[in-house]
């Protein structure tokens, strides 16, 4: 398996990183969200981390628009 970059290795440590599959709840939270950002692709990754109750690893300061979004980084 790779390894994530140096710094986010360091961030998670030993905590469980995993990918999420977006599916027609995703999808429809994300056209939902009151947020101004537009980026669709954007919607989709805050819609699922909400959706899953997850916590977003990223260092795009648009994401901290999203109102009840756990980020890291």
């Amino acid at each position: 398996m790779d390894r994530l970059a140096p710094e986010l290795d360091e961030l998670a440590g030993d905590q469980v990183v995993r990918t999420v599959s977006a599916d027609y709840r995703i999808m429809h939270r994300a056209g939902l969200l009151d947020w101004a950002h537009k980026d669709p692709f954007d919607r989709i990754i805050a819609a699922a981390a909400l959706e899953r109750d997850l916590t977003l690893v990223t260092k795009d300061a648009a994401f901290a628009g999203v109102r009840g979004l756990r980020t890291l980084w």
